[in-house]
């Protein structure tokens, strides 16, 4: 009863961040590509740099077994280079590619218009398809099935023909890049058919439905602890290797297993780590037995109490910055 409410109910804008650049994009079709960036995102680099080199990695990267290596939480320390990593996951899949993902899914009940493959099956092509080709979506967290995980949302879908038992993928914060032409089908679905995913599984799941290339960029994201990363490595891909991370032991389930490592990484939908760096930065402590000041609990809320009523400051990391700041000053 509750995935039949789901699945056939009224699209909730709650669940629709790529509304304004779904709607960009219609008002300004000149463009071919559209970047989306959250406001409480920090980059340390020059983020043009970052950007360009994210592109370049996704033009570069075929399409066999792609959304299998999109699934992975990429692992240097436990993975090796790149190119051993493909070959690992290749390894993985000898014996199993006729459950990978090849062209355009079927069970979704919509008409696929991305390219066909080149050859029947993914065997039959050597890792030529799709290089050069430029990615219709781009993110900077790993491509999973959400289907059988307790992920936050993953039978938020609505008014599709085959509801819960849609095919589908999700990836965790909606920043990336979307090609003119994703947009357009999402635009098109949800405008004449009222179709629709929440968020974080929009761009990835219109990209398998039509068989677009969609490619997942590892960067460098820094662990605040001590882990080694091997045991990072097995506790971040879970699942069999055509599945990695879509099963129900999947990391994203929300059952805060591990919400100590989660939360302690520097790229996140939430991390606690830059609120203790900022902490420590003023010269607070963040733990019991850690030098520094104490805040006064009475303090902070009074702080708070004062800007939100005052100003009207809605709670996010800025406006933390500024209730810290003062909290130096005073």
């Amino acid at each position: 009863m509750l995935k039949t409410l789901l699945t056939n109910s009224t699209p909730s804008p709650q669940l629709q961040h790529h509304q304004p650049l779904q709607i960009f994009s219609q008002l300004y079709p000149h463009f071919d590509y559209y970047w989306q960036l959250e406001m409480d995102s920090r980059h340390t680099g020059h983020i043009y740099h970052f950007l360009d080199r994210a592109v370049s990695f996704a033009r570069q990267q075929p399409r066999k077994y792609l959304w299998e290596r999109n699934a992975y939480f990429y692992t240097p320390g436990a993975h090796g280079n790149w190119s051993e990593f493909t070959q690992m996951v290749h390894e993985s899949l000898s014996d199993r590619s006729n459950r990978t993902i090849w062209g355009p899914v079927s069970g979704t009940g919509i008409r696929p218009l991305g390219p066909d493959p080149p050859v029947p099956y993914p065997e039959q092509d050597n890792y030529t398809w799709g290089v050069g080709e430029e990615a219709d979506f781009i993110t900077f967290l790993p491509i999973f099935n959400p289907q059988d995980t307790q992920w936050t949302f993953p039978d938020k879908l609505w008014n599709f023909r085959n509801g819960a038992g849609t095919p589908r993928r999700a990836a965790v914060i909606t920043m990336g890049r979307y090609s003119k032409r994703l947009l357009d089908l999402i635009h098109h679905a949800q405008a004449t058919k009222g179709l629709g995913l929440a968020s974080e599984m929009t761009g990835a799941s219109w990209a398998l439905f039509h068989g677009l290339k969609a490619v997942y960029v590892p960067h460098p994201i820094y662990a605040d602890g001590q882990w080694t990363p091997k045991e990072l490595a097995r506790i971040y891909n879970p699942g069999p290797p055509e599945n990695v991370n879509g099963a129900p032991v999947s990391i994203w389930n929300f059952d805060h297993r591990f919400d100590h490592i989660m939360y302690r990484l520097s790229y996140m939908f939430t991390t606690h780590s830059a609120e203790d760096l900022y902490r420590r930065w003023l010269g607070y402590r963040t733990a019991e037995h850690e030098g520094g000041r104490v805040v006064s609990t009475f303090f902070f809320f009074l702080l708070v109490w004062f800007f939100c009523s005052g100003f009207g400051i809605r709670n996010n990391f800025a406006d933390f910055s500024v209730l810290a700041i003062w909290g130096s000053l005073w």
